[in-house]
């Protein structure tokens, strides 16, 4: 696998953005190695994805309740 998270976060773990991905193929690389890093640390556990979702909102300043209203999976 040439292109990892690794290429889209900074030595601080802060994430720097795509300017290393060449490529769609590269950037489907980095997003399914993101993608099994999730699975990996949720257990695979949709409701844990789910509230790392809503503090990806919190984080950004998304609407949080708008979120909550919606069914994620559907």
């Amino acid at each position: 696998m040439a292109v990892s998270y690794k290429h889209i976060v900074d030595e601080n773990n802060e994430f720097i953005g795509t300017e290393l991905l060449d490529h769609l193929g590269d950037a489907y690389e980095a997003l399914e190695e993101c993608w099994h890093m999730i699975d990996i640390l949720s257990g695979s556990d949709k409701d844990k994805i789910f509230e790392a979702h809503l503090k990806y909102l919190e984080r950004v300043g998304g609407n949080v309740e708008y979120a909550k209203s919606k069914n994620y999976w559907e």
